[in-house]
Order: C-alpha cells, then structure tokens, then sequence
C-alpha cells in the first residue's frame, strides 16, 4: 500500500563539491537544507537569523486556547473588552491569516468594514488603530480598504498579545 504522506526531495552541489540530497516532509527538508546552507555560507546563517518568518506551526500552538476552529476557519475565543483596538486588529488579521494558511479562506486580508464590524468600533477608529500599525510594520494596505498582517505583526501577537490573553484566563 503507498503511503499518503508526500516526500519532498531536495538535491543541492556548492562549488564543485558533492551532491548532497535532502528528503522527507517539506518541513525536515527546508530545515536539513537551510543548515546546510548555513555550513557552507556562514553569512546565510546571519541574514536567516536576521530575517522574521512566520512558523505556522510554532503560531498555532502559541494560539491555543485564544483561537478554536470550526468548519467555517478560525474563531477568536476571548472577548473584545480583554484587548485594546490595535490589538483586536491585529488578533483578526492573525486570525484571517491562519483561515488562509489553512485552506478555508481564499485570502488573508481584511476589508476596514469587516475589521469595523468584527471589532465593534467605527471604521475612522479603525482606520486609525491600522495606520499605526503599519507604521509599525505589523499591518500592510493590500488594496483599497483592504488590509493584510506583515510576519513582524504575526510575531508581535505571538510574543505579546497572545501570552497576554492567555495569562489573563
């Protein structure tokens, strides 16, 4: 019987040296891949270290507790009056975020009017709580009132506003 599991393969040759063949899940791939990297260009090291990324994995588990799931995406268990509007902003497009990431919504931006409505404050307060955050660089303008969280926002929620959440339980 095959297995359902998919196998990535990954061959990589630096300068003339050996090939060296990556395989498993798409996860131990880019981990065994990027070390060896970093072996062969130590500088690479530097930049990965110096570069925000998102670990969906290391965010769902952080959110436990905060998000539950449903058949219809991600639902935000907390109630508003626990946070202050940038983060009630910031909670939904992490939450929008994740339904995309996890194939139950086709995009992970937010329209001001959904985020007016989600958060119960009008859309001018809205507005002024998401232009503070893109000046932090949490949150980008995808499109006309369309807005998305950069992976700096998602480690912000996940380093401050979700610990927060939680030890407020």
């Amino acid at each position: 019987m095959r297995s359902l599991e998919k196998k990535l393969t990954v061959q990589a040759r630096f300068e003339g040296s050996d090939v060296v063949t990556f395989e498993g899940d798409a996860d131990e791939v880019a981990k065994a891949f990027l070390k060896f990297l970093s072996q062969v260009y130590p500088s690479f090291d530097l930049l990965r270290r110096l570069t925000i990324t998102v670990d969906l994995e290391d965010l769902l588990r952080n959110a436990e507790g905060v998000f539950a799931f449903s058949e219809r995406g991600p639902i935000v268990l907390t109630t508003k009056s626990r946070m202050s509007d940038k983060d009630a902003v910031l909670i939904h497009l992490t939450r929008q975020y994740l339904a995309e990431r996890l194939g139950r919504s086709p995009s992970s931006s937010m329209l001001l009017e959904e985020l007016s409505t989600i958060v119960g404050k009008r859309s001018k307060t809205v507005s002024a709580r998401l232009a503070e955050l893109m000046s932090s660089w949490y949150v980008e303008k995808i499109g006309r009132g369309q807005y998305g969280i950069l992976p700096a926002g998602i480690k912000y929620v996940t380093s401050a506003i979700l610990p927060a959440l939680k030890g407020g339980k």
